[in-house]
């Protein structure tokens, strides 16, 4: 299994366990390599994630265990295996206090101090959750480093249009090759749209030896005939609307979270109906 789809899974606490390459999850934590290593565990409706390293494989793990539950809260801790204590929030008010440093010398000072925004939200969040007395706040020169934030925005702005613009131009080949199947794994985090293929996956214990899948950018698969049976509902669901409560759709080993106008949700995707639409269509379902 890859492990993208183990994130998933983990995300979505839709199997009890699954392993990968080196990543695996148990329940309701999730693991690089072993025990000694807990990424991230699900705890009381949000997600404990942590702060260490360990290796670039590590880190690869991590990215894609934050990209599956980028739909959930997620909260920073010294240890996800622990429950939250006050080392949580000492840790909190570290990266804080680097956040405020590194607002304070940087030349562009825009995308740190919404970083340290982000990171004082998040940490008032915590304590306010589970039950800790401790506020934080923004650095008292909040409005000289605002006034130097704003002088470099613009020269931001322009370079990243350029960037993006480029990165855009060169992304709609790395598409067309994924959707082609010249490509194996997911897309790159920077391309926030979902696309979606059709895949063989060998199986040995399958009667043909393998089957069809469906397969988003994102590294997630189910049966073809399990998205063929969801995209029938959705279809029916579209003009008025469906969210998950108390209703439930599952596929495969997912749930629907929502049809609307837009598209279609589930966990962390977000599938356009132009999307839809044009794999549909390539299935011969429209």
């Amino acid at each position: 299994m890859n492990n993208q789809e183990v994130a998933h899974l983990w995300a979505n606490q839709s199997r009890e366990r699954a392993k990968g390459s080196s990543f695996y999850f148990e329940g309701d934590t999730i693991y690089s390599y072993g025990s000694h290593f807990p990424i991230a565990r699900h705890y009381k409706g949000v997600i404990l994630f942590t702060t260490k390293d360990y290796s670039r494989t590590t880190a690869r793990h991590k990215s894609e265990t934050l990209s599956a539950c980028s739909h959930k809260t997620v909260f920073q801790v010294v240890n996800p295996a622990s429950d939250p204590s006050g080392a949580d929030v000492k840790n909190y008010a570290g990266q804080i206090a680097d956040l405020s440093t590194k607002a304070a010398r940087a030349r562009t000072s825009d995308f740190v101090l919404k970083m340290l925004q982000s990171e004082v939200d998040e940490a008032n969040s915590f304590c306010e959750r589970f039950g800790f007395k401790t506020r934080f706040t923004m650095p008292d020169n909040i409005d000289e480093l605002k006034a130097k934030a704003r002088a470099s925005a613009e020269r931001e702005r322009k370079q990243k249009a350029a960037a993006d613009a480029k990165f855009e131009r060169e992304a709609q080949e790395v598409i067309a090759q994924w959707k082609s199947g010249e490509l194996t794994g997911s897309l790159s985090h920077r391309i926030e749209k979902v696309y979606l293929r059709a895949l063989a996956v060998l199986d040995d214990s399958l009667p043909l030896g393998g089957s069809m899948n469906m397969e988003t950018s994102k590294g997630a698969r189910v049966a073809l005939s399990e998205a063929e049976r969801a995209f029938r509902f959705c279809i029916i669901a579209r003009a008025r609307g469906w969210h998950r409560n108390g209703d439930q759709f599952k596929v495969g080993d997912y749930q629907l979270d929502a049809v609307n106008e837009q598209g279609v949700v589930a966990g962390c995707h977000r599938i356009g109906w132009d999307e839809i639409e044009r794999f549909a269509k390539t299935q011969g379902w429209l």
